[in-house]
């Protein structure tokens, strides 16, 4: 069984993976959000605004990567800017992140590969 351990993100309630050399910071508390992911030996790839500088009304950035399922298009409408500052509700202790696996436009790899 792998320990997922709980951290602390800039205030922010978090777990942290580490695997090969990589590390991801997925954020819970709001969002939930991949709020860091590169090298575990080098800063995030991903953007933080840890500052709080970018928001809109009750709406804020965060930064990172925010996890969501949508409509197509869905990124053109107000509805996108719904604010996800709410407390988590929990469920289980599950984390699955799939993906294509891409570099430069190409695909590389499909999930399970």
């Amino acid at each position: 069984m792998v320990r997922i351990p709980s951290v602390e993100f800039q205030g922010h309630a978090a777990i942290e993976l580490v695997d090969a050399g990589t590390r991801m910071v997925l954020v819970h508390d709001v969002g939930p959000r991949i709020a860091a992911f590169g090298r575990a030996d080098s800063e995030s790839l991903l953007f933080w605004d840890s500052a709080g500088l970018h928001s809109r009304n009750d709406w804020k950035l965060y930064g990172g990567h925010r996890l969501w399922v949508t409509r197509p298009d869905a990124d053109e409408s107000e509805e996108t800017y719904a604010p996800h500052n709410a407390e988590k509700t929990e469920a289980e202790h599950i984390v699955k992140v799939r993906g294509w696996l891409m570099a430069a436009g190409k695909q590389l790899a499909k999930p399970g590969d």
